[in-house]
């Protein structure tokens, strides 16, 4: 009696490309938020200066245009302030003393990943200069 020996082969080759398939939908998401710029929804500029605090915990995307230091601490951070690209509006933002190669100029230009903390307070997680 033979047996088929395909039988054997028929579920590997499918877990292969069930996995070949995952693997290149990954790679599709991740290049996709590359090139959209980012991976959270926009910071909602408005209604975030109206009820900060409703935010909390949220993470944003938000494109700034430096405008100064509003204060540094060693060892904790600074507060910056920027205006958003899109209306001007200010906004300031924590930029804590891990970030230590941060060095905006005032009119410079970045795309900025944040959370929200409990206090309101928009917190940089990473930044990228446009």
């Amino acid at each position: 009696m033979k047996t088929n020996s395909k039988s054997g082969r028929s579920p590997l080759l499918w877990m292969g490309v069930v996995a070949v398939i995952a693997v290149m939908a990954l790679i599709g998401i991740v290049a996709l938020r590359s090139v959209g710029g980012g991976t959270h929804a926009p910071l909602p500029v408005a209604d975030f200066a109206q009820t900060p605090k409703n935010f909390s915990g949220n993470r944003y995307e938000f494109e700034g245009r430096i405008d100064r230091q509003l204060g540094f601490e060693e060892g904790v951070g600074r507060i910056i302030l920027t205006q958003a690209v899109d209306d001007e509006s200010p906004v300031p933002l924590y930029v804590a003393a891990e970030h230590d190669n941060f060095s905006p100029n005032p009119g410079q230009v970045y795309r900025f990943s944040l959370r929200v903390d409990g206090d309101g307070i928009l917190n940089v997680e990473e930044y990228e200069k446009l």
